[in-house]
């Protein structure tokens, strides 16, 4: 009669049901429709209106358990409209709209958000014993006046006023079947040797990177429209002389992309008596990274709130437009270009020296040369910083995400035209983000690295390395 997982609701009557905050389910303007108003102002229409929901979509609104919303229906239009009643809270649940609180003896100890589009929360038999505690990939966060408890192996997050609630019986019964708790003896988990490759902080950030394991926003939704303005697309000068940088020279870049692709290696081994010049850095710069045009364009959030926001056009695809990806160079060895750590200045094709000691320069190559297997002389490291507002302000939740895709683009960018020039470019795993904060003085949280790509001369330029590429 009932649609598969909400019929054993009927006799939870600890567990409401209830539209999101900041949702309405109601009539359409024609009176013709039940409709579901989103909190970002999109519309979903569910069904033909029927009166006799009437008392039954107030009961939503405040919260009740479903068998006196079904009570409700079929008390004023009998058995069938019950029936249709009970299909569509089923296609309402299963918009992500619904949440469900855990009610008992008057009081709300917690609700209970689905996050996956199946789920539908129910309370074990017996309250757990206190030594099953949450499992290994479950976190609790605050989030505004509220606790959050999820788990990327979860379908649902519980949300809490007080942390105390957590011990309360009624709530460790819904925990405990939504898959938040481990028992003791708990061992035969199939899952297990999957699991155990993956690291806590990784699995979280890849379940929030993708649709169909949260319902959180994702995509370009300018969250913070009206309330912070967005960055520039070009990043304030540093201060200091503007060394001009050697353009691509006219003739270069007639190979062909096949061909390039193909003798592309990642080399490890420099020849320390022809360090890369500073023409040639120029010349890769050029190719890779410099800015082409910048413009301004207009940009809306859901809620009709509206701003300009400036993007530009570079050599690599950037999520967005955002190119949020700032250069600094640190050069160990090129000619014509003193030792030392540079930004590079893509809009005006240039460099400006940023002040460091020789001994921090050092730690830099020494860190560069340790993450490459201690194969690595580099002659010039390419430090990857991110202005992480770019984008952030833009995209919810996959903000970051984007910011690491947009690196791997410039690392395959700087690899080809490294290979033209004649160079060798090698993308690393690892870098110090705490020192490059020392060095610069920059705020890591506002400006910071996401990567490091060693450059210089291969000891065979006209030959194929036959080492592997970097993993």
């Amino acid at each position: 009669m009932f649609a598969v997982g909400l019929e054993k609701l009927l006799n939870e009557s600890a567990i409401r049901l209830r539209i999101r905050q900041g949702c309405a389910l109601g009539r359409s303007e024609d009176g013709r429709s039940l409709i579901l108003e989103a909190e970002d102002g999109r519309i979903v229409r569910l069904s033909d209106y029927v009166a006799h929901y009437d008392a039954a979509i107030d009961g939503i609104a405040r919260g009740a358990p479903l068998a006196q919303l079904r009570d409700s229906v079929l008390a004023s239009g009998g058995e069938w409209n019950a029936i249709a009643f009970i299909e569509q809270l089923r296609v309402l649940c299963r918009t992500g709209f619904v949440e469900y609180p855990l009610v008992e003896n008057g009081t709300e100890y917690a609700v209970v958000v689905p996050q996956w589009a199946s789920f539908v929360p129910a309370l074990a038999a017996r309250t757990p014993p206190s030594k099953d505690r949450l499992q290994p990939f479950a976190c609790v966060r605050p989030s505004g006046n509220a606790w959050l408890v999820e788990s990327p192996l979860c379908g649902a997050r519980l949300v809490v006023a007080d942390l105390s609630a957590l011990d309360a019986p009624l709530v460790r019964r819904a925990l405990a079947c939504a898959g938040f708790l481990r028992g003791a003896q708990e061992e035969d988990d199939s899952r297990k040797d999957a699991l155990r490759l993956w690291e806590f902080h990784d699995l979280l950030f890849h379940t929030h990177q993708r649709r169909g394991w949260h319902r959180d926003m994702l995509g370009a939704h300018f969250p913070f429209v009206g309330e912070i303005d967005p960055p520039p697309a070009a990043r304030p000068n540093w201060p200091g002389e503007r060394i001009r940088l050697p353009r691509a020279p006219a003739d270069s870049g007639r190979e062909s992309f096949a061909s390039l692709l193909e003798r592309r290696r990642s080399v490890r081994r420099f020849d320390d008596s022809r360090p890369i010049s500073v023409q040639e850095l120029g010349t890769l710069l050029d190719r890779s990274a410099r800015t082409r045009s910048a413009r301004v364009v207009p940009v809306a959030s859901p809620s009709g709130r509206s701003a300009l926001f400036e993007i530009t056009k570079r050599p690599y695809p950037s999520a967005g437009a955002c190119h949020e990806l700032e250069i600094y160079p640190v050069v160990a060895r090129c000619v014509d270009l003193a030792r030392g750590v540079y930004h590079y200045d893509a809009s005006h094709h240039a460099l400006v020296r940023i002040p460091a000691s020789d001994s921090d320069v050092s730690r830099v190559v020494a860190d560069a040369k340790r993450a490459s297997g201690e194969e690595a002389n580099p002659q010039v490291i390419l430090t990857i910083a991110a202005r992480f507002g770019r984008v952030t302000w833009k995209y919810r939740s996959i903000g970051y995400g984007n910011i690491l895709r947009n690196t791997g683009v410039l690392y395959q960018t700087l690899y080809l035209a490294a290979a033209e020039v004649g160079l060798s470019a090698c993308g690393i795993g690892v870098g110090d983000s705490a020192l490059f904060s020392r060095i610069t003085g920059l705020d890591p949280l506002v400006e910071g690295t996401v990567g490091e790509c060693i450059i210089g001369r291969p000891l065979q330029p006209d030959a194929r390395s036959s080492e592997e590429d970097a993993p």
